[in-house]
């Protein structure tokens, strides 16, 4: 915002044609007025206040009026409903609340940002074509009669939804730093930038906007985005979503400005048969990802001792008493390292290894040969992994005595699981 040392003191008025225009200044302590007469035309015509004069009221009277700035001026209200003749209105940085547009059906250029406007109604405004009303408290924005519109600069509000589909000459759309949930683009092919950033979005679809040059949509809730149609685009952020490895748009050489890092975190669930599943993420842009699971109080778990990783799906072997989650790097994004590593949610790791001392001695496994032998009492899944952690063998068993053939010798660990609960044990195929 403006400091009150540096309101203007002048505002300008035009006219197609010379008018004569009357401004009648209205003290609002005593009520005396003052009136002047002035020439207007195409050049404009500066009018001087003094606005270290008490409160005022003013008043312009004349027909043909068709622009009028009167930017930083510390207006608290504005009447523009007789300048019927109205094509461009500058009103921005004031203290305005309130802006009645219904009588001006020929405003094409609207610029009241930096005031205190909590609604704008544009139904009766069809041919504006440039609308700037950022930095107000505006919560909803009704444009769907606003066809002719070229460029809209709507950030900084409290907008939660915006339909924009009816804006198919539009070229130039900033409407970040809102709340938005919902955002309906227009399904055209003129859109050139768009800076959505700092929203609530979950989905966003911008394959239609092949000359999109400059796209931002930072900090957002898309957990994915597709880019691949936008072949003009230059510049292009994506960071602070909650995009898996396998969801960041590759670098592109036109790009020459990318930001992808930091992400939010990576929603997962651990299913106590299928493990967690990130095999989607394990190979990216030809590079491996390595995965490294931690509690949330920072301690890493082992790998081969705590869990498992076959095919990009972990299980674990043990409890913990904390809850966990896996930090994933891939050399094909090295800026999602060191404070941007990109990190998965946490979760529980509920299963007891011992059981109970009942469950446990009624569970049995030995091998002889290559057969594996696993006694029980109750039906479970039985899985089988090398000492590298991959997986060999997942089957489901009964209750009594089960015989599994094991093709390979070495090390192998055996995780039963029964009702959500795990028994490991060490084994020597020989």
């Amino acid at each position: 915002m403006v400091s009150e040392s540096f309101y203007r003191e002048t505002f300008k008025l035009w006219a197609d044609a010379e008018i004569q225009v009357t401004i009648e200044y209205i003290r609002a302590d005593n009520g005396e007025v003052t009136t002047k007469e002035y020439t207007v035309g195409p050049d404009g015509k500066e009018t001087y206040v003094d606005l270290a004069a008490p409160k005022m009221i003013i008043k312009v009277y004349g027909d043909g009026i068709t622009m009028v700035d009167l930017q930083v001026m510390n207006l608290t209200s504005l009447d523009v409903t007789n300048c019927t003749s109205l094509t461009e209105l500058y009103c921005e940085r004031n203290k305005l609340t309130a802006l009645d547009l219904t009588k001006n059906t020929s405003l094409e250029v609207l610029t009241c940002y930096e005031n205190q406007i909590t609604a704008l109604d544009l139904s009766k405004n069809e041919m504006l074509t440039m609308l700037n009303c950022t930095d107000n408290q505006i919560n909803t924005l009704d444009v769907t009669k606003c066809t002719s519109l070229v460029g809209l600069l709507c950030n900084n509000n409290k907008l939660i939804t915006i339909d924009l589909s009816a804006l198919m000459v539009l070229k130039t759309l900033y409407c970040n730093d809102n709340q938005l949930t919902e955002l309906i683009l227009p399904e055209s092919n003129v859109i050139t930038a768009l800076n959505c950033e700092n929203n609530q979005l979950t989905s966003l679809n911008v394959s239609s906007f092949v000359n999109l040059g400059g796209f931002s949509c930072k900090n957002n809730k898309l957990k994915s985005l597709d880019v691949s149609k936008n072949m003009a685009m230059t510049y292009f952020i994506c960071s602070e979503n909650q995009l898996s490895l396998s969801e960041i748009p590759a670098k592109k050489a036109e790009w020459t400005t990318y930001e992808y890092a930091p992400q939010q975190p990576v929603e997962i669930t651990n299913d106590s048969n299928a493990g967690v599943d990130l095999s989607s993420e394990m190979s990216i842009g030809g590079q491996t990802t390595v995965c490294i699971w931690k509690t949330v109080d920072g301690t890493v778990l082992e790998l081969d001792g705590d869990y498992t990783i076959t095919n990009g799906v972990t299980r674990f072997l043990k409890s913990q008493p904390e809850p966990v989650y896996c930090e994933m790097t891939n050399a094909s994004l090295p800026d999602l390292s060191g404070d941007n590593i990109l990190k998965t949610t946490s979760v529980d790791v509920p299963f007891a290894t011992t059981i109970d001392n009942a469950t446990m001695q009624a569970i049995q496994v030995y091998v002889q040969g290559q057969r594996l032998f696993a006694s029980l009492e109750r039906a479970a899944q039985l899985s089988v992994f090398d000492i590298s952690g991959r997986e060999v063998l997942t089957t489901s068993v009964h209750a009594g005595q089960n015989i599994l053939e094991l093709s390979d010798k070495g090390i192998f660990i055996v995780r039963i699981v029964e009702n959500g609960r795990a028994f490991t044990q060490k084994v020597m195929v020989k």
